[in-house]
Order: C-alpha cells, then structure tokens, then sequence
C-alpha cells in the first residue's frame, strides 16, 4: 500500500512562519515559537503530512524539534533550489505566502522523502537562540581570504 503524503509548505523567517496546507488551499502565519509551533504540529496528521521549508539553520531548529516531538515528518530542502524552483514554475515575486505555497509544489511533484528527526542528546548540548536574535553565538569579524599581507615599507623589491 502506498501513502501519498500531504505536503504542508513552510517559509520560515526569524519571527514569524507562514504555513501553506494544500488540503484546505489556505495559508496561516504563526509565531516562531515553541507554543505555538507545537500547537500546529499536534494539528497535523503524523500518518499523512510531511512538513517542507527551508533550511536555515538556527530559525529552522525550532520547527524541526516540534515536529519531532509531535511525530510529524518532514523534509528541508537547499534555498536555491526552492528559489529557483519557485521562477520555473513562474513565480517571479518573492513573497512569504508564494514561497510557502511553492514549497509545497516542491514536495508534490519532487515527491520529497522525510528526513530523520534532529538527534535529542545533540539537541540538547545546544542551546536554542533568544527570540529576537539572529544567532546563538557572537559572530567575530575575520579577515578571511580577503585578508591581503602587509608588505612592511622597508621591504626590498626586486625586479629582473
């Protein structure tokens, strides 16, 4: 017997989620936080829906633990790829409410597979951000492979 799962589309942003259910062809938006993230996992269905966003890193955590916690697969796909999933379907605009419904489109037609549920001892090592902040960790200014080296004034140059 084959399940056809429901692809529930999610565009995460650091506030707010915005949430496409192509069973009813409506589109919700909740805060993103724990409270109401795990109301909204107990309201799917863990034998059918399969939640699809993006991944973000840090702002996808939360949602990744409530589904988890309510037993509800899902599935996060590279922002590029749904980018540009989203323009070859024609969607030029890019919009909270078009991205969660394009991302359903992304789980239907790419028939996207569940990914294992966030390991709970890692988890539990790292600790979820403050509301309001982008990051858990102070992000230090680095030179990178930008960095030039300094070549000091009294450095002899030699030319052939």
């Amino acid at each position: 017997m084959t399940i056809h799962h429901t692809f529930i589309g999610c565009d995460i942003g650091k506030d707010m989620i915005d949430i496409f259910d192509p069973k009813t062809a409506r589109f919700c938006r909740i805060p993103n936080e724990q409270t109401a993230l795990s109301a909204f996992a107990c309201r799917l269905d863990p034998a059918t829906d399969l939640a699809v966003f993006e991944a973000t890193g840090h702002c996808d955590r939360l949602l990744r633990l409530c589904l988890a916690q309510a037993g509800i697969a899902f599935a996060r796909v590279n922002p590029k790829t749904a980018r540009r999933f989203a323009e070859a379907r024609g969607r030029l605009a890019k919009t909270d409410r078009i991205d969660a419904r394009s991302l359903c489109e992304m789980g239907t037609m790419f028939g996207l597979t569940a990914e294992a549920p966030p390991c709970p001892e890692r988890e539990r090592r790292r600790p979820l951000p403050a509301a309001g902040t982008s990051s858990s960790m102070p992000v230090q200014p680095s030179a990178g492979i930008f960095a030039m080296p300094s070549i000091p004034p009294s450095a002899p140059t030699s030319r052939p």
